[in-house]
């Protein structure tokens, strides 16, 4: 269902229905469960998307270009390996996006309900298909880059 229709067309659904209604309209175009990538990159951008299109981990704040996912941290550090947004891409060991769902509602229970913005994954519509790694990399090679200049 996803495929058909554009994130901006599911936010207004996710912002219309409520989270029960949803999950169930979603539910009437799938009629297997999707199976998570093998490919340990496809994996986790896959786990960051369906994080980014959750009701809770999903959840924006801010407006235009200062609008982030409230729930999902950035990325603090590029010399360790990137474990996902409060460690999920490595706790997660499931297979299904069914298991996955069920994982997210149950884990949003331990996770810190206050956020700081600044430290918060920015939202970005005009680059829908660029993802959370290259982002931070790129920020970063910019940070760089100017230090480099001083």
């Amino acid at each position: 269902m996803s495929d058909i229709l554009s994130k901006e067309q599911l936010l207004l659904l996710q912002q219309t229905l409520t989270y029960e209604v949803y999950e169930q309209f979603m539910e009437m175009f799938n009629n297997e469960d999707e199976i998570l990538p093998i490919d340990i990159e496809d994996r986790n951008k896959y786990i960051l998307d369906t994080m980014k299109n959750h009701e809770y981990w999903g959840r924006i704040v801010g407006w235009g270009d200062n609008r982030v996912y409230c729930h999902l941290p950035k990325r603090n550090s590029f010399v360790v390996e990137d474990t996902g947004p409060h460690g999920v891409y490595s706790m997660f060991k499931g297979k299904s996006k069914k298991e996955l769902l069920k994982f997210l509602d149950e884990f949003k229970k331990y996770t810190p309900d206050t956020f700081t913005p600044n430290k918060c994954i920015p939202v970005d519509i005009e680059k829908p298909q660029e993802d959370y790694e290259s982002t931070e990399i790129q920020q970063h090679d910019i940070s760089y880059d100017s230090w480099l200049e001083d």
